[in-house]
């Protein structure tokens, strides 16, 4: 699964090293590329994707 997130604060690699390792700590293998240019972030990974369904399924309304 691929997240990209949208970060105006994202200003330096310094940031974007910050942002890297804090998902790391949530998924260690999860892909990280943070570019301070585009103040894009995007993430690569499984972990965070079963954790965001095992959340969402909490969430729906059964049909």
């Amino acid at each position: 699964m691929t997240l990209q997130f949208k970060v105006p604060k994202l200003i330096c690699s310094v940031y974007a090293r910050s942002i890297a390792e804090a998902i790391k700590k949530l998924d260690a293998n999860a892909t990280v590329d943070a570019n301070p240019e585009t103040k894009l972030v995007n993430v690569e990974t499984e972990r965070l994707k079963q954790l965001l369904r095992r959340r969402l399924h909490w969430q729906v309304p059964a049909t």
